[in-house]
């Protein structure tokens, strides 16, 4: 998890009480850069020191495609920062406790939460650490195996970029389909990597090469309403542009009816294609590769379809 400071509310020698970037065109720049941060750091999520105003927001919600969402620390707990959503994607999470040093305090603060759930709705508690003193790696999963003696089945801890999908699938907001544990992958001839293409990294590479059309399958076990996917190809794997996927067919389909094709890429060099979608209720959807690149060997580095439950 990365570290950004857009607004602070603490008065201490070197960071200035006040908003940091406020001019709205210096404001997405410093987000575009983010963003090239975060692809190339793979970083899903960050934490925000120490607030963000709503045009901050919407500037990381419009800019930074790779971010899932992002932590709010607030040392002084001010009223006016709170959590929010931007553009029905990005979720802004205060933090329950920031840089908690002591088990006693972080647990005592987690079972607080937990006594006062009516359990009717997943609740998401945000917290950090401070590693340099008490609260070490084994600390933290102490904690959770003591949580889990005192609320068996209540507690479950989670890395941040499941955090924040698993946010949105409980709240109806679109999330990536492909980390849910419903999903199965299919793919043309035998694939013994076949799970590299949905793994959340572009560190890893799916390949395939066999011969005629290539295709990718994603079967989400129900139908849902997509309407974003993702392909990274070779180049975001840090590859030749040159064995990028060139061709390709999208489509998708509810329960055993006929495939519908949601989009067609012709002649790509783009190392990402990231492509908002006109809702479309499918339960399955298919990369067709029809020109895998300039050795004729499929390659994708990751895949993420974006949707929510349908109605």
């Amino acid at each position: 998890m990365g570290y950004l400071m857009p607004c602070n509310t603490l008065n201490e020698l070197g960071a200035p009480v006040g908003v940091y970037t406020e001019d709205p065109l210096r404001m997405d720049g410093y987000t575009r850069l983010t963003q090239t941060y975060l692809e190339r750091s793979g970083l899903r999520v960050v934490t925000i020191w120490d607030n963000a105003t709503p045009r901050q927001r919407e500037s990381y919600a419009d800019q930074c495609r790779y971010l899932y969402g992002a932590t709010a620390q607030n040392f002084k707990d001010v009223p006016s920062v709170q959590s929010s959503v931007e553009r029905d994607r990005v979720r802004f999470e205060k933090l329950v406790i920031p840089y908690a040093t002591t088990y006693a305090h972080i647990r005592g603060s987690l079972a607080s939460e937990i006594h006062s759930w009516d359990g009717n709705a997943p609740r998401f508690l945000a917290y950090q650490v401070s590693i340099w003193k008490e609260m070490k790696p084994d600390r933290i999963v102490e904690l959770q195996d003591d949580l889990g003696r005192e609320f068996p089945g209540k507690v479950q801890f989670v890395r941040a970029d499941h955090y924040f999908n698993l946010y949105n699938q409980a709240t109806g907001l679109p999330f990536n389909l492909l980390l849910s544990p419903k999903t199965l992958l299919k793919a043309s001839g035998a694939s013994a990597d076949l799970e590299l293409a949905a793994d959340g990294t572009p560190a890893t590479l799916w390949t395939s090469s066999e011969t005629g059309t290539q295709w990718l399958e994603f079967d989400f076990g129900d139908v849902y309403e997509i309407s974003r996917y993702v392909i990274r190809h070779a180049g975001a794997n840090g590859l030749s542009r040159d064995l990028n996927t060139r061709h390709f067919m999208v489509q998708a389909r509810p329960h055993g009816k006929a495939w519908t094709t949601l989009d067609e890429v012709k002649g790509n060099t783009s190392d990402v294609t990231d492509v908002e979608l006109e809702p479309v209720k499918a339960r399955s959807v298919k990369i067709i590769m029809t020109d895998p690149g300039a050795d004729s060997t499929a390659r994708i580095s990751d895949v993420e379809i974006f949707g929510k439950k349908a109605r």
